[in-house]
């Protein structure tokens, strides 16, 4: 049963992105931790998507950081997004389109964030179980 409260609570971080969503990189978020090691660790976990392109609409380049990003319309919190080097580093603060075909995961950390392997393999087996052919 815990397996199953667990896979309920990282669906609960995922927000699919619906058409014309924008969003911006949040500066000053450097220092933020995760215990998933790294913000993108953390996006790719919980939206249980692998290799990541940058979530900015017509950005070729692969993301290398998970980014914490504020949407628009405005949300109730922040969220992380795969983001390449160059978008992560914009210092503007305007807001860009986004590509509806990635999600975007909550920033807050929850108790799944502590990065067990074990664990990690648990869940990804517990989805892909979901989405297998019968």
């Amino acid at each position: 049963m815990s397996d199953i409260n667990d896979e309920k609570l990282r669906k609960r971080h995922v927000l699919k992105l619906e058409p014309g969503t924008q969003g911006r990189n949040i500066n000053g978020t450097t220092g933020l931790q995760c215990r998933c090691n790294s913000w993108l660790r953390h996006w790719k976990f919980y939206s249980g998507q692998g290799v990541a392109f940058c979530v900015v609409k017509d950005c070729e380049k692969r993301a290398l950081v998970g980014a914490h990003i504020e949407l628009k319309p405005k949300q109730t919190e922040d969220f992380i997004a795969p983001y390449c080097a160059s978008h992560n580093s914009c210092k503007k603060t305007n807001f860009e389109n986004l590509d509806e075909n990635f999600p975007v995961v909550s920033a807050k950390p929850t108790k799944l964030c502590c990065n067990p392997e074990k664990k990690i393999k648990k869940i990804m087996n517990l989805i892909e179980s979901f989405t297998r052919p019968s």
